[in-house]
């Protein structure tokens, strides 16, 4: 099982225009589960945020193949176009004449570059109240298992916010060293996870 460890933070400080389409961006009331805790346990942090509204996506695979691939993996409605281009230059020409000939001249533009595509989203912003988060610290695997998922496993619950569970994940934290850095992963859990714990605002994040 992979294991990938958060130190996440509520802030009131807006991201980046671009962060915004990141999945950890922000945090809608709306949306809000897999918490031990409810919403209001980040009240500090809590207000109206912008959130990205997607009116079109445009989509420029590099080729035809590429363009099934899409096809397959997206759902394709009257908010998405496909435009097939030979290169940068044509997609630039074509992506321009698509939104003049649509008027969409007065939504913001998001790139998204794909192995075999780029793709386009055409936004502007809604109010929605929530909060923004950043990532503060990271940590793949390196724990051990049989203690680790004696607190933490659970289907209900994925984000931890006590300090507790601070302390206790990093007694599961293994002992290895990086090389060439020789930086110690316990000491680097510590600093990144525990030291910079903040009560109603840090909470410990888990994907596998």
């Amino acid at each position: 099982m992979g294991l990938d460890i958060y130190h996440c933070k509520a802030s009131l400080e807006r991201p980046e225009e671009s962060a915004l389409f990141a999945g950890d961006a922000y945090i809608l009331e709306e949306d809000y589960s897999y918490f031990d805790v409810d919403f209001h346990y980040f009240a500090p942090f809590s207000q109206m945020i912008d959130v990205p509204r997607i009116g079109k996506t445009i989509y420029f695979p590099k080729s035809a193949r590429y363009a099934d691939m899409i096809k397959k993996s997206v759902l394709i409605d009257d908010k998405c176009e496909i435009l097939l281009v030979p290169n940068e230059i044509e997609m630039v020409d074509r992506l321009e004449a698509f939104v003049e000939r649509n008027h969409l001249s007065h939504l913001l533009r998001h790139r998204f570059d794909m192995l075999g595509w780029t793709q386009f989203d055409l936004y502007d912003h809604e109010s929605k109240f929530g909060f923004y988060s950043l990532e503060v610290g990271y940590q793949r695997k390196g724990m051990r298992p049989d203690k680790f998922w004696k607190r933490f496993m659970s289907d209900d619950v994925y984000n931890f916010t006590t300090r507790d569970d601070f302390e206790y994940a990093l007694s599961c934290v293994e002992n290895r060293v990086f090389p060439p850095s020789g930086h110690n992963q316990i000491h680097l859990f510590k600093r990144d996870f525990v030291d910079a714990y903040e009560q109603n605002r840090s909470w410990l994040a888990l994907s596998y």
